[in-house]
This record gives C-alpha cells, structure tokens and sequence, in this order.
C-alpha cells in the first residue's frame, strides 16, 4: 500500500478518537472508519485496529470490535471463510453488556474465523 505511514497515522487517530465522552463523536468516527475500510483494503485496516484490541478505553475496544465485524461481514476481498454462526456469534456479542465478555467473545470469534481461512488456504493450495 501506498503511503503506509500516512495510513497508519489515520487509523491510529482514528482509532482514538473512538475512546471520546461523546456517543455523537464515537459514532461518526465509526463512520470515518467505515470510509476508510470501504475506500482502501479490509485486510490492513484489520492489521492495524486489532492493535488496539488491549486499550485502556472500553469504548476503543468496543469500536474496534465493531469495525472488525463490519470487515468479517464483509469479508470477501479479504478471503476470509465466513459462517453463518460466526456471525450470529458476533452479532450475540453486540448485544452482551459485559464488556470482558464481549471482547473475549469476539476475540476467540477472530481468531476462529482466522484458523479456518489459514486451514482452507492450505487445503486449496
């Protein structure tokens, strides 16, 4: 990717700007990121948002879990092996009021839908 440090800067900006008091300012920065996802690759963005899984601010981590949602969902470009109860899980995931849980819950969900990818990459090639 072309200018990989400018990239990298505006999604670690934008990134922290979903930790913001602010629900209106969380929102449209999910928005902003969903630009980003939808102008440049799924794959990159993944690689740099998952980063901030571990942030001090339940509110990035919950943003984050969103947006990678949003990439499994729409995960074609990406190749990634999608099910239909990966995404009922993450859907399940949005609406837990834990938020320990919600997160471990969607971790395991990615890290799950990863492994089956790799699995079937192998398996094709």
């Amino acid at each position: 990717m072309q200018n990989k440090k400018h990239y990298s800067l505006l999604v670690g900006n934008l990134t922290e700007k979903l930790s913001d008091s602010k629900q209106v300012v969380r929102d449209a920065t999910l928005e902003c990121c969903a630009l980003v996802i939808a102008t440049f690759k799924q794959a990159p963005f993944l690689a740099h948002c998952t980063k901030s899984m571990q942030h001090a601010n339940w509110h990035v981590r919950e943003g984050i879990l969103i947006l990678i949602a949003r990439c499994l969902i729409e995960s074609e470009s990406i190749g990634l092996v999608i099910h239909n109860e990966l995404i009922e899980e993450l859907c399940f995931c949005v609406k837990v009021e834990d938020k320990a849980v919600l997160q471990r819950m969607a971790i395991d969900n990615l890290a799950l839908t990863l492994s089956l990818s790799k699995n079937q990459a192998e398996l094709s090639s």
